[in-house]
């Protein structure tokens, strides 16, 4: 049980280095060894664990002592561990790189957030169509389907946010199908509403206010931005996934 545990641990632990002074990392301990093998890493680095505050010649910690020649050069390491503006964030974990721990905070803080706000926002803008209209219904229809699809969408989220900040391998997966369905889902809601709006005319539509037109745009244009996120965030998880620290 005890070794299981060791050889779980040295499969998620990371490390900092360096080489001149200044800390560089975390690395894997795998990409640390796979550096010293080619040459990479010269003798002369110095290691800390992450979480950790000493610093020593890479090869006196146990997992590349093996593999190093005495050190003829030794070059001052950094006074203290760095310590990343991520690593004490409850929406992350140090051990997850830069991106994995932003993609950690889009779901378990923005999209919530961003779901909070589109739907208030309704209550300002109102519907397109007023009561009178025909198609006032196939909205209002839309506007409920939309609403319950995206509140699973974003509790899967932060789901599957939360679980990658745990290192579990479902995180990645959760959050990748989610993104995916639900842009799939928002695609299909453009669809049916371009069509809606091929056959209005402008008696049909509601009347809107400034306001209403300013969150309008500015919903739209963070949408957007948050669908260029996801679109990024589904590529990352499905080329990186397998290369993360994670655990069953």
């Amino acid at each position: 049980m005890d070794e299981r545990s060791n050889e779980s641990q040295a499969a998620t632990q990371r490390w900092w280095l360096s080489t001149t002074g200044k800390a560089q990392g975390p690395f894997s301990e795998q990409h640390v060894l796979d550096a010293l093998k080619s040459g990479e890493v010269p003798v002369t680095t110095h290691a800390c664990p992450v979480g950790g505050t000493q610093w020593k010649l890479v090869g006196q910690w146990p997992p590349f002592a093996e593999m190093m020649p005495p050190a003829t050069e030794v070059v001052p390491p950094p006074p203290t561990p760095p310590v990343s503006h991520l690593d004490d964030s409850p929406l992350t974990n140090p051990q997850l790189p830069t991106i994995a721990n932003w993609i950690c905070i889009y779901a378990i803080l923005i999209c919530p957030a961003y779901w909070v706000v589109d739907n208030l926002s309704f209550c300002v803008s109102g519907p397109s169509f007023h009561e009178d209209s025909k198609f006032f219904g196939v909205e209002l229809l839309l506007g409920i389907f939309d609403f319950f699809a995206s509140l699973i969408a974003m509790v899967l989220m932060v789901i599957g946010g939360l679980k990658l900040r745990q290192l579990k391998q479902c995180g990645p997966m959760i959050l990748k199908w989610t993104m995916l369905i639900y842009i799939g889902i928002s695609m299909l809601e453009i669809l049916v509403m371009i069509g809606t709006l091929a056959l209005t005319s402008e008696t049909d539509f509601a009347e809107s206010t400034p306001a209403a037109d300013v969150i309008s745009f500015f919903l739209l244009v963070v949408a957007l931005a948050l669908l260029a996120f996801e679109i990024f965030a589904i590529l990352w998880l499905h080329r990186n996934s397998d290369r993360l620290p994670l655990k069953a």
